[in-house]
């Protein structure tokens, strides 16, 4: 597997709080500016949700959710309209302090249609907004 977009921040709250929102697999469109809508089908590991975005539609199962390490991770079905293919996506939390949260979302993918370099320049910058938007909801910011 690839890693092909990888963003490291901080966020200003502990980490139930930011938890509480990224472990929420069907509710991405509270803190995913880009989501028009999100519909879930199943509940907890094998859950699929149907996201669309400006680009389309795009597919995704819950391959893994573990309160205690604090680890989402999950799988971008086929057909997708990403460059890539057998694309996974992990969000690691880890707390830093009782009010800080290290946030790690990464991007792989066993196959890519396209230089790493274009794959990489709009996820992390989608990856960052996403961010950002989830501590303003926090009030992070």
């Amino acid at each position: 597997m690839h890693i092909v977009a990888k963003v490291v921040d901080t966020v200003a709250a502990p980490i139930g709080e930011v938890w509480s929102i990224i472990s929420g697999f069907g509710g991405i469109k509270l803190w995913m500016p880009a989501v028009e809508s999100c519909s879930l089908e199943g509940y907890g590991v094998g859950a699929v949700r149907l996201v669309k975005v400006n680009q389309g539609f795009v597919s995704e199962r819950l391959e893994e959710v573990d309160p205690t390490q604090h680890r989402v991770v999950y799988r971008v079905l086929e057909p997708s309209p990403l460059p890539m293919k057998d694309a996974v996506g992990s969000i690691q939390l880890t707390a830093l302090g009782p009010k800080s949260t290290r946030l790690e979302w990464v991007a792989r993918a066993a196959s890519l249609d396209v230089p790493k370099e274009q794959i990489e320049a709009f996820t992390a910058p989608f990856y960052r907004t996403n961010i950002d938007k989830l501590k303003e909801l926090l009030g992070s910011v």
